[in-house]
């Protein structure tokens, strides 16, 4: 079964690794990361710096999860997750979706109904993980 993974700044989250090593057997993931910036940055292409991002944070995962037993692969895509989802879907046909965000306050995807939209529009079943980033910048720090 193909697992198709959509996260950007959650990737390292332990909720959506939690979430990946319950699943058994081992799903195969395709995980696309991708870039929301808005017009303003993308004409000033700030996207550059966003893009090196993503692509360091695909790389961790990609890597964790092959070390989990996971069969993984992934790309960092210059579009929106809704579009990122929709060329997805043409091309692994995954059995689920799983989108990771970030908590309700800060989540700008789940504040553009992304969420929302996913689970109108697809007849596959579409999981949310909520990751908290909050607590483990807190350790790290205090």
């Amino acid at each position: 079964p193909c697992l198709l993974v959509v996260a950007n700044q959650t990737l390292g989250g332990q909720e959506l690794r939690a979430n990946l090593l319950a699943r058994e057997p081992r799903p195969e993931l395709r995980i696309v990361a991708p870039v929301l910036v808005s017009r303003a940055k993308y004409v000033m292409s700030d996207i550059d710096s966003e893009l090196v991002l993503a692509r360091e944070r695909l790389d961790e995962m990609l890597a964790w999860a092959n070390q989990q037993g996971f069969a993984a692969s992934g790309e960092v895509c210059a579009e929106g997750p809704l579009t990122a989802l929709e060329d997805e879907l043409r091309g692994c046909g995954p059995e689920e979706v799983l989108i990771s965000t970030h908590t309700p306050e800060r989540s700008n995807w789940l504040e553009a109904g992304v969420v929302d939209r996913a689970r109108e529009e697809l007849v596959i079943p579409v999981t949310h993980v909520v990751v908290d980033l909050e607590p483990a910048r807190l350790q790290r720090t205090g």
